[in-house]
Parts: structure tokens; sequence; C-alpha cells
């Protein structure tokens, strides 16, 4: 039998979960429980990493930019996508809070790799740009809000590709195409750490939300917003969503992806929208030890699982405090003009 050996995609930091979960066809006796460990890692120096790509320009990832945080003197990589106005990028809000929620990223190093003119990095002591986390954000992977905008006071640079929101809610059961600067790696193994800064893309399919998981016996928030794949090798042993919830696929073959630390923030495309951003990767186990992971170590590998905030139910809140384009600025501005003038005549 042949045996697939995806690679788990690149970029450096993102909440991790473990999770412990009895499988509901094996016994309703078994116990529930889960532990929860959100953390940020990959963390590097404040120089860009981004050197090589695995993407070349031109082919729809121009706007999949590299984000190196500083929080408390520590720099770490995320991911994030220029959104349709050119002047924001979008990201997940735990690449620039603390666990509690707030926005404590002392330095936002926003870098576009490459663009036609060649790399450029704005840098937020240099270049103002404003962040902003959802007010639903509590660092609470599974409450969910794990959004946050970086709002620049300039335009990215010229011919960088910019992306729109997808607003249909039905994502589930479609294959999706995901990319970050998070860790290389292989599916047999995990993710490898040294190897984020690089910008990758790979496949998968949205099985389910953790509102599903609640559903049957998880103890934890029902939340249709968090959209969730498994990593799959082509064996049912490591089909994750088949072996602890019976709904049964193998997986897309050698084109199957999986995220890692540093493809946070990163964009989940369907038909060039994007429909997703990277939040988590979750591990499954009943009591006894079962699993769906190939090796019992969450660290992005087979039978594991993605999480990714469903861009489909904050679209609204995304483009109201998105940067708007120069043109309705000025608009705005005349329109504010008109009506002080039209007051003034009366």
């Amino acid at each position: 039998m042949r045996r697939f050996i995806p690679r788990t995609i690149a970029a450096g930091g993102f909440a991790v979960l473990a999770v412990l979960l009895a499988p509901l066809a094996r016994a309703s006796s078994y116990r529930l429980d889960y532990e929860v460990q959100p953390q940020i890692v990959g963390t590097i120096d404040s120089t860009p990493s981004g050197t090589f790509y695995d993407t070349p320009r031109g082919v729809g990832y121009d706007g999949v930019v590299e984000l190196l945080i500083t929080k408390s003197g520590v720099t770490s990589i995320c991911s994030g996508a220029l959104i349709a106005n050119g002047w924001s990028v979008l990201t997940a809000g735990h690449c620039v809070t603390n666990t509690a929620g707030q926005v404590t990223a002392s330095r936002v190093q926003v870098v576009f790799l490459p663009t036609p003119s060649g790399s450029t990095t704005y840098d937020s002591t240099s270049t103002p740009m404003t962040v902003l986390a959802h007010p639903g954000w509590t660092g609470d992977v599974y409450v969910g809000n794990d959004l946050a905008l970086v709002n620049l006071s300039r335009a990215a640079p010229t011919g960088t590709q910019s992306y729109g929101l997808y607003s249909a809610a039905n994502e589930l059961a479609q294959t999706y195409d995901v990319a970050g600067f998070g860790r290389l790696g292989a599916g047999a193994t995990g993710a490898v750490a040294g190897t984020s800064g690089s910008r990758r893309h790979g496949g998968n399919t949205w099985d389910g939300t953790l509102e599903d998981m609640a559903d049957a016996g998880l103890d934890v928030p029902a939340n249709p917003n968090i959209l969730l794949s498994d990593f799959d090798d082509g064996l049912a042993a490591h089909d994750g969503w088949g072996f602890f919830f019976g709904v049964h696929d193998l997986g897309l073959g050698s084109n199957e992806a999986s995220t890692a630390p540093g493809d946070s923030g990163g964009p989940t495309f369907l038909n060039g929208y994007v429909a997703g951003i990277t939040s988590f990767d979750l591990r499954l186990s009943a009591t006894g030890g079962l699993t769906s992971d190939v090796d019992g170590t969450l660290n992005a590998s087979f039978g594991e699982f993605n999480g990714m905030t469903r861009v489909s139910s904050y679209a609204d809140w995304i483009e109201d405090n998105a940067v708007p384009e120069p043109g309705t600025l000025t608009l705005a501005a005349f329109g504010l003009l008109a009506l002080g003038y039209r007051r003034f005549r009366r």
C-alpha cells in the first residue's frame, strides 16, 4: 500500500492544545476530559527570516504575509492575509495579545515576501499601524473570536495581491487551500523546529465545527464559528474524524497538509476568498490512551486536527474595522464638508 507523506506547512506562532476524549463509539461510560495549553512558539530574533519561498510570486499568494511580533521582548512568527482594501492585514488574535486577550504587541513587522518590487517590511517602529483584536477574544481558543486586524498607515507595496472575504456559510465538506510561514515537516514525524519563515501552502477538507464535537460529547463550548479538519495519511487508523466521530474521509493523498507553529493567523482559501484564519492545532485521545495520532505527541502529525476561525461569521466586524480605501476616506470627508456647508447655508 502506498503511504502518503504530506508535509506540514510553515510559520511561527499558534495556540497548542491537548485534548482527552473518550471515543463515543466505544463506551458512553468513558470519562470525557480535556487539557488546553495555548502558547506562542517558534520564537526568533527581530530579523525577518523569509529568504526563500515555496510559493512563487504571481500565483495567488503575494498577499499572504509574514508577521514578526514582539511581546515582552520576545519576537515570534505569525502569518496574515492582506484583505481587499490593501491597507489591512487579517490575522489571529492570539498573535498580538496576551493570554487574557489584551493587545500587548510592542512591535509589529509586516513582511511582504516577495512583491513585484522585492521584499518589503513595514515596521511599527517607523511606519505607524493600529493593532485591533476582536472584542470577543478572551485568550480562550474554544470560546473563539480569535481574530485581529493590523491596520497600516500606508498601502501595501504596489502590485501586492489582496483578498476578499468568503461570506457563504457552506464551508463544511469543502476542500480548502491554507497558506502560511510556519514550520516544515512530514506527517509521520511532525513539524520540525527552525524551519519557519518560508511561505508554503497545502490542501485539506473541513470535516466539522467545534459545535459538532460538543454535540458528540466533548466538554467544550458548542461553537459553530470554529472550523475543524483532520490530517489524514490515507489510513483509517489515523483518520481523526472517522476514529472519534464516525465521519470517514481518508484525505487528499499527497496534497494533504496540516498547519504548524507559525501558521497562526494565516489564511484558508475557498475559491480565492479568505474563509478561515488559522487558530490552533488539536490532539484527541481516549482515557485509555486510544488515539488517531500517529506518534502520540501534539506536533502537527497525522491524526491530529486543525482549528480555524470561520471568517463568514465575522465579515461585518472585519469590514467595519479595516482601514477604508483612500477613495472612501475622501468621499467621507467630502460628505462631511458638504453637510457642514448645508448646515451653514441654513
